[in-house]
């Protein structure tokens, strides 16, 4: 990640690979926030919980975002952008598939505290890596940035319903988004 401090509001916006990158964590996150609500009535059913359990787990979610609000600056500081950005990004997939595969509800909840927890320190991250990247810009980069989660999140409940009308689990919603990783 290059410093743009001497990006003006005049100079071109640049989409670079770490731009791209960003946009791509920041659709990463919305999709996986959006899987949470569409399954929840399909794991309330498997997992034979009732509505209090699995209302309980966006609760969880939203208890780790709250601590990230608090902490989340002071976190990033300490990590750094890049290590805060990649480890965010990493917890929330370790969450997700804790979420999407876990057996149990002390599981399928602290998945989602996990998720709330990493998936608000990538926000955090990523905002703060634009901003910096991107300089006196970084409205675009934000604005943008937003356009690609806002698609991301409509794609979870769609990937849901078409798994589902193709007869498979719905729990795969959760590794599509791995699937395009190529390493």
């Amino acid at each position: 990640m290059q410093a743009s401090d001497h990006t003006t509001e005049h100079s071109p916006f640049i989409r670079d690979r770490f731009t791209w990158t960003a946009y791509l964590l920041l659709g990463y996150f919305a999709y996986l926030q959006g899987l949470q609500g569409p399954i929840m009535p399909l794991l309330r059913e498997e997992l034979q919980l009732s509505y209090a359990s699995g209302s309980m787990h966006l609760s969880a979610a939203a208890s780790g975002m709250v601590c990230i609000g608090v902490f989340g600056d002071k976190i990033v500081q300490r990590l750094g952008v890049h290590m805060a950005l990649w480890g965010g990004a990493l917890g929330m997939t370790l969450g997700a598939l804790g979420l999407m595969f876990g057996t149990q509800l002390a599981l399928t909840m602290a998945s989602t505290t996990i998720m709330g927890i990493s998936g608000s320190l990538l926000l955090v991250a990523q905002q703060t890596a634009l901003a910096h990247h991107h300089g006196q810009r970084s409205a675009i980069a934000f604005t943008e940035g937003n356009i690609a989660a806002s698609l991301c999140v409509m794609l979870a409940p769609l990937a849901i319903g078409a798994l589902l009308e193709a007869g498979l689990s719905w729990r795969m919603a959760g590794v599509l988004p791995l699937s395009l990783i190529h390493i």
